[in-house]
């Protein structure tokens, strides 16, 4: 396991402060610590940017609570910390969806000592999603559920996403309330998106059920980090410790669109 210095880290948690410049300048991996790396991806999601610096690390739950910086390959270092309860830490960077991870504190105390043999840390961070969602409607066609998006974009030089929260027979459907998602490109404007009743989010309801659908600016993982071969990553979530419910950080919260529910004939 690479290395560094505790008092490194305090001179970068004080530059935090003072503001992050991006350069090429790589984090001494001979030095004491426990090591990671999470890299930033484009604003489409769909690949990493060539510089990942400015990545903030904060931890909580240990006997002094420390900030870390990553380096512009995404490098970061924690040094050696006695955990005295459960372990809390989170990522963040301006632009970018806040992510929160928990440890148990045997486990983190393990993690330090060297004795896991892989990262558990996130491997990537995506921007929030700039679109937003102004109305969502459908019609239910024989096999096939016709969805017409309108979303706004600021940019159109990259791809855009939307998320389409699915539930059954339930209309308070949420990103913490769902049965089924997936995401779906889009432009800005108008948008036509067909989903097969065939397919496995549907294939339990039956005629007569109602399916609630939300719908949400959302950034999805790059398909190379997880090999998919065909359709897109959903979003990076994690489930927040306090509240227990799943939280999406590349999400545009504030869709316009109201909840459509309807009725399979």
């Amino acid at each position: 396991m690479k290395k560094i210095f505790f008092s490194n880290l305090i001179v970068a948690a004080i530059l935090s402060f003072i503001g992050c410049q991006k350069t090429n300048t790589a984090i001494n991996t001979q030095l004491t610590g426990t090591q990671g790396k999470v890299l930033l991806t484009d604003s489409s999601g769909l690949d990493t940017l060539s510089n990942s610096s400015c990545t903030t690390i904060s931890i909580s739950g240990i006997a002094k609570p420390i900030q870390v910086i990553t380096d512009a390959d995404g490098n970061f270092v924690i040094p050696i910390s006695k955990a005295t309860g459960q372990v809390q830490v989170q990522f963040s960077h301006v632009g970018y969806g806040t992510i929160k991870q928990s440890f148990t504190s045997s486990f983190w105390d393990s993690l330090q000592q060297n004795l896991i043999g892989y990262s558990p840390f996130i491997s990537v961070i995506t921007p929030t999603s700039s679109v937003l969602v102004n109305s969502l409607t459908g019609t239910i066609q024989n096999d096939t559920l016709k969805l017409q998006c309108n979303v706004s974009c600021a940019n159109t030089s990259w791809q855009h996403f939307v998320i389409v929260f699915f539930a059954r027979n339930d209309t308070t459907v949420s990103p913490s309330n769902f049965y089924a998602s997936r995401m779906y490109p889009v432009n800005n404007g108008d948008n036509t998106i067909k989903v097969c009743l065939c397919e496995n989010i549907c294939t339990t309801w039956q005629p007569g059920y109602t399916i609630s659908m939300k719908a949400f600016g959302a950034v999805p993982v790059p398909t190379y980090i997880t090999q998919l071969t065909q359709g897109y990553n959903l979003p990076i979530a994690y489930m927040d410790p306090a509240t227990k419910n799943m939280v999406y950080p590349s999400i545009n919260a504030n869709s316009n669109a109201q909840t459509l529910n309807l009725l399979i004939p």
